[in-house]
């Protein structure tokens, strides 16, 4: 299914790979919860469709929320497995340097905040893979949301402090801004290609509890908030609900 969504976008993807590194980003929220996280075959079937092709190392990257250790993650749900058939580099997105954005904090007031810089880099060729999930503060988690909320850093501390987490930061307003400065991070980056692996969705009071919706369903575009318009038409939600959609689409974005 995952060659299948990509193939008619291949010439493109041929095109503007070239002199770029090529970045899959998986969605794992939690590093323990197999069914929140971006299954490993899904991962598998974009490096096979791409291998023919892409001659460099693929880097996987996320940086997952609850203490931030994404390599956990990485081992629980089998991707260091892939580094047996594939030229793999596994890239923990918390502990990268960082570029500043501003979102809007508790008081409504701007707040700068640190996201990887690996999403503001023309260099990165950035792939968004993301399972189809419910979710308790915004709905649907989708191709935008899993870079918008993926950005994020979950800074280490140094000396015994506590780290810095910025995806709570994002979350400081509760979740009718949490839509609002998920537009606010959209204006900013976006990913290059979205892959959406709807084979097994989760549905429940997501994003890191719920129970299998076997959906059978993969898509693929150039254009994130478009596959999240179509998402939520599958999903059977009203597109009014999903407050960052309607953001997006009122500043012409997508």
């Amino acid at each position: 299914m995952m060659s299948e969504v990509m193939k008619p976008f291949e010439d493109k993807i041929r095109e503007s790979i070239k002199g770029k590194q090529v970045v899959i980003k998986p969605n794992m929220v939690s590093t323990s919860v197999p069914l929140c996280a971006t299954h490993v075959d899904a991962i598998r079937g974009v490096l096979e469709f791409m291998q023919p092709f892409y001659k460099g190392q693929f880097i996987i990257a996320e940086a997952s929320a609850g203490d931030g250790d994404s390599s956990v993650g990485f081992k629980n749900y089998g991707y260091l497995d892939l580094q047996k058939d594939f030229d793999i580099k596994f890239v923990d997105l918390n502990k990268s340097s960082g570029s500043p954005v501003f979102i809007l904090d508790r008081n409504l007031y701007p707040d700068k905040i640190q996201i990887a810089d690996i999403f503001v880099n023309p260099e990165y060729y950035i792939i968004s893979l993301s399972r189809l999930k419910t979710h308790n503060s915004v709905v649907m988690t989708a191709a935008v949301k899993n870079i918008m909320m993926g950005a994020p850093m979950i800074v280490p501390g140094v000396n015994g402090e506590q780290p810095t987490h910025y995806k709570r930061r994002m979350h400081a307003a509760g979740s009718r801004w949490l839509h609002y400065n998920i537009y606010q991070m959209a204006k900013h980056i976006r990913p290059a290609l979205s892959i959406i692996d709807g084979v097994e969705g989760m549905q429940g009071n997501g994003p890191s509890r719920g129970f299998v919706a076997d959906h059978r369903i993969a898509l693929a575009g150039e254009d994130p908030f478009a596959i999240d318009s179509i998402c939520a038409r599958l999903m059977g939600i009203p597109l009014e609900n999903l407050g960052y959609l309607n953001y997006c689409a009122d500043a012409g974005l997508g």
